[in-house]
């Protein structure tokens, strides 16, 4: 009984420890990209095979959203930038009570200008797309609202990308809202094509895959200790 007593308190231990690392680097990481910053940007459906894309403000800036906070740093913040890239609409709900709601594929490009000649870019797509009478937006659940962000590359020096870089690939939750004032139905159409501005921001962490193996071989180790100690 002691022994065990002893086990659960060493591995009580170590999962606060990994908790506390954890919880340091996903707040230490969070970043606001602001969709709302640019008024001439827009996202276009296109009917015609259900696609939409985002579509920067020209001439003014050509990008679609601008880094708004960091969280701690604040290299990065003032630092523009995009998404490329066709997202495909399906599995479209049936309309009910004005709203619809859809499933979002297709891979796109997420980059940020460094301000000094460097890129950092990713892989990005989005979870799902929904229309509600006049409004819109991407990511609705709070759950499974999420964006995720994979294959991050990036050779400048700044501080804050170089950790988005370094921690690999991240997670996001998303608020984004735009006008189109159809349903989803409307904006697949064939032959219908619809710009609309948009608004909204995208914060994201990364994902503390690495802190997870290592909790979990740090758990295993003292398993195999405690096992040994037992026959012993």
């Amino acid at each position: 009984m002691r022994k065990r007593n002893k086990l659960m308190a060493v591995l009580c231990m170590v999962f606060w420890v990994a908790g506390v690392i954890m919880g340091t680097v996903s707040v230490a990481s969070a970043m606001t990209l602001d969709f709302g910053v640019w008024d001439a940007a827009t996202v276009t459906f296109t009917g015609t095979g259900n696609t939409f894309s985002f579509n920067p403000e020209p001439p003014t800036s050509g990008y679609d959203f601008q880094i708004t906070s960091q969280t701690p740093g604040g290299s990065s913040i003032g630092l523009k930038g995009n998404i490329s890239g066709i997202f495909y609409i399906t599995n479209i709900s049936p309309l009910v009570g004005g709203f619809q709601t859809a499933s979002v594929s297709g891979d796109g490009t997420l980059s940020i200008n460094d301000g000094v000649g460097y890129l950092l870019s990713s892989t990005v797509n989005w979870v799902d797309i929904y229309t509600y009478k006049a409004t819109g937006g991407l990511n609705s659940d709070g759950t499974d609202g999420s964006m995720n962000i994979t294959g991050i590359s990036y050779s400048g020096s700044n501080p804050d990308l170089k950790a988005l870089h370094a921690a690999g690939e991240a997670f996001g939750t998303v608020t984004f809202q735009f006008s189109p004032s159809k349903s989803l139905t409307a904006l697949t159409t064939d032959g219908a094509v619809n710009s609309t501005s948009y608004s909204g921001s995208l914060t994201f962490v990364p994902a503390p895959a690495t802190l997870l193996l290592l909790g979990t071989g740090l758990v295993g180790l003292v398993g195999l200790r405690y096992r040994r100690k037992s026959k012993s």
